[in-house]
């Protein structure tokens, strides 16, 4: 337990305000007039009578922008970030405490006639900037988790904040996804806010307690909590993040060692105490955070250019066409097919990306164990918002049949998983096979099992009439009704060689040529159809099904039907609705 009124006492006599904490969060709670970290104070009598209240509390530091210090919170998964910069910078001499939880709190002087923005975990510049209505943990308090104690590792004065921490928290843009002291993880992403701490915890090993335990916290200091969410609520989510495996998402069939924290049942909820949440939108209703997409399309119609004029848009904070909202959030780029330097980086700079929110994988990975595990590494490095694979086969094993589900679904499941946990938008992108099925969602290279595991399937193409005319078209969403179809213009050369147009008429059928009336197709419907009828009648179904594996629309060979006055008649149950199949046959005295 710690000592609340031995550690307030004497951080404040260095001038430092204080306040009492349960665990890592307020004690005070509002229904007794508690402010969190604006009830910090110097005042002795006010410290004194907290201490009876409160004798085992641990101790807050609050921070604001009329405070001679800063303080400066390094946690667990920014350390790599962290002692990158102390190899480039060298160690920084100040007051400094050990967390709990295997972290670092410094303290610095503030830097005099500067506005320091405070600055969230998920911004990963390697560090929490606490300036203003901010608070850190006092040494001497215990970890609500660990039993650790904080201490003082380092009890010097603090010393002024160097000048290359000046310069990064100066050029420091808020993200979407970041928390600020006067606005709380809003209603409708609490959910994937705190599975996404919870997830995290269990890919180090946590127990189902630390996480259950930290999600708690969590939602206490971070989230709205208008309406409350209750106690099944929150175990909800700690269980499904406690689903995973160390390391690693699980996944169908997989086995592997139990741990002893690890729940021994399922578990098995009402529908009624599940809380409903609302689908976040990277851009809405075309691409979902923390889901599956594909973007698919033939050769040459421009789909890297879509995927990065979509990046450009994500790393400026600008809405997306037919989009209310703009979100400024990372990319992280992995793309076979296009250079970094030569292609990417210009095309990126053409279209006014802002690259230093864009990441980009160098060099090719395969997506087995192995390689979601670096996948998943870069993910934690870079905490994108937007993910784009491009394209998806060159990043799978030679070993795996692209046609056979079963194996598809081995890495469709964990591209799924993976957007689910860190609650990021995975686009992904996928070349059309050549001719065959006339309905889109077929079209895609491989496995129906790619489009299946995606949440929304985008198709790119151009107007088989004019080329110049380009679009992408909505051909699958699990998530909300098909969205309009969106022009774009390629402009190699120009200034600005990508931009999006005002309308756009193009449809699947369009693009795949389903509207084609040239002769050569309508004549290769002629000559199938006259080929199958020279021995006589067959079952209308057979000549589509047929004419389906051809790449000939259903349209095209009803207009070769009319075309060679060809015969159609009915043989089935009579009076029976539905009964019997329709049969053509050549008209008579026809060779």
């Amino acid at each position: 337990m710690a000592d609340f009124l031995a550690i307030a006492l004497s951080e404040s006599q260095q001038g430092r305000r204080v306040f009492p904490l349960s665990g890592k969060v307020p004690a005070i709670p509002k229904d007794k007039g508690g402010n969190g970290c604006l009830d910090a104070t110097t005042d002795e009598v006010r410290i004194v009578e907290w201490a009876a209240f409160y004798p085992d509390c641990n101790v807050g530091i609050g921070f604001f922008d009329d405070s001679p210090e800063i303080g400066l919170d390094v946690d667990t998964d920014n350390l790599p970030i962290w002692q990158a910069y102390e190899k480039q910078y060298g160690l920084i001499d100040t007051r400094l405490v050990a967390t709990g939880g295997g972290g670092w709190h410094y303290y610095f002087l503030r830097p005099p006639g500067i506005a320091l923005p405070n600055i969230s975990k998920f911004e990963r510049k390697g560090f929490e900037l606490k300036s203003n209505v901010q608070y850190l943990v006092a040494p001497g308090s215990v970890h609500p988790v660990s039993g650790k104690v904080y201490e003082l590792v380092r009890d010097i004065n603090p010393q002024p904040l160097p000048d290359w921490l000046v310069k990064i928290c100066l050029n420091h843009k808020p993200t979407g996804q970041a928390k600020t002291a006067d606005k709380k993880i809003p209603v409708g992403e609490r959910n994937s806010y705190l599975f996404r701490i919870g997830s995290g915890l269990r890919a180090k090993g946590m127990s189902f307690e630390t996480i259950s335990a930290t999600i708690r916290a969590a939602y206490g200091n971070d989230c709205d909590q208008n309406p409350p969410m209750d106690d099944k609520e929150l175990t909800t989510i700690a269980t499904q993040a406690a689903k995973y495996e160390q390391g690693k998402p699980s996944e169908p069939g997989n086995t592997h060692k139990r741990d002893d924290n690890e729940p021994t049942s399922l578990k098995v909820v009402s529908l009624s105490e599940v809380q409903a949440s609302q689908v976040s939108w990277l851009w809405k209703p075309y691409i979902p955070l923390g889901k599956f997409s594909l973007l698919e399309g033939d050769p040459g119609v421009g789909k890297s250019w879509v995927t990065l004029a979509i990046a450009t848009a994500v790393s400026n904070g600008i809405a997306l066409p037919g989009d209310t909202s703009g979100k400024n959030l990372a990319v992280l780029i992995a793309s076979a097919e296009d250079g970094l330097s030569d292609t990417i980086k210009p095309r990126l700079a053409a279209m006014g990306a802002n690259t230093s929110e864009i990441h980009a994988i160098d060099g090719l990975f395969t997506l087995n164990d192995k390689g979601f595990e670096m996948l998943e590494a870069a993910i934690i490095e870079t905490f994108p918002g937007l993910i784009i694979i491009d394209p998806l086969v060159a990043y799978l094993s030679g070993e795996m049949d692209i046609n056979k589900a079963n194996q598809v679904r081995h890495a469709t499941s964990r591209l799924a998983a993976l957007a689910e946990k860190y609650n990021t938008a995975i686009l992904a992108v996928r070349h059309l096979t050549k001719g065959g099925s006339q309905k889109a969602i077929y079209r895609g290279l491989g496995s129906i099992d790619f489009t299946a595991a995606a949440r929304s399937v985008l198709m790119a193409g151009a107007d088989p009439d004019d080329l110049n005319i380009r679009g992408i078209v909505h051909i699958k969403s699990n998530l909300a009704p098909l969205g309009e179809a969106r022009g774009y213009e390629l402009k190699p050369g120009a200034s600005i060689p990508f931009a999006w147009t005002a309308a756009c008429h193009l449809t699947a059928e369009k693009i795949m040529g389903g509207e084609d009336t040239s002769g050569s197709s309508l004549q290769e419907a002629v000559d199938m159809i006259n080929d199958m009828l020279s021995g006589g009648p067959v079952p209308a179904t057979d000549i589509f099904t047929e004419g389906e594996s051809r790449g000939l629309s259903e349209a095209t060979i009803k207009r070769a039907k009319s075309k060679m006055k060809i015969h159609a008649y009915r043989e089935g149950t009579e009076g029976v609705k539905g009964g019997g199949r329709w049969w053509w046959e050549k008209p008579k005295n026809e060779d």
